[in-house]
């Protein structure tokens, strides 16, 4: 097709300088651009990245989350962390209103319940659909290799 996808994920600790950064804005309300807010709890959030970065697993599957949930003390430093987060996505919104752009807002425990309908969802307010069998649970990429992939028929009305 003629329609190139890059998404991004974008925490508040590896992106931007600081909370109200001009790029930061400038790229959510590009032309072209789908916004997705897939908002997480900023405390459980924290706890996964604390815990990627102590074991290198970088699980993007919801079993691989709740792993990293339940092995979560949450300390000090998440007060911080919370605050940071909540005026990234504040700001977010803020800048997407400001110029008019649309956006999907997905709580992060609406995906993990239902990846597939999620997924939908997304794929929906892109303009997308999935990827042509064999192609739907495939990555080429080494970080997601072993990833798994939602079963998604129903996301093309099937």
């Amino acid at each position: 097709g003629d329609t190139c996808v890059v998404a991004l994920t974008l925490h508040v600790d590896n992106f931007g300088e600081g909370d109200r950064d001009p790029k930061f804005a400038e790229l959510v309300t590009a032309p072209g651009v789908a916004a997705v807010l897939l908002e997480r709890d900023a405390a459980a959030a924290r706890c996964s990245l604390d815990h990627a970065r102590a074991h290198g697993d970088w699980g993007h599957t919801p079993d691989a989350h709740a792993a990293a949930k339940d092995a979560c003390r949450p300390d000090a430093a998440t007060r911080d962390y919370e605050r940071r987060v909540a005026a990234r996505f504040r700001f977010a919104r803020e800048a997407l209103d400001r110029a008019g752009r649309p956006r999907l807002e997905l709580p992060f425990d609406a995906y993990v319940a239902d990846v597939a309908n999620a997924s939908a969802r997304i794929l929906a307010a892109a303009g997308l659909a999935l990827p042509p069998e064999p192609w739907r649970r495939t990555c080429a990429e080494p970080w997601c290799a072993n990833a798994s992939w939602p079963a998604c028929d129903r996301c093309l009305g099937g």
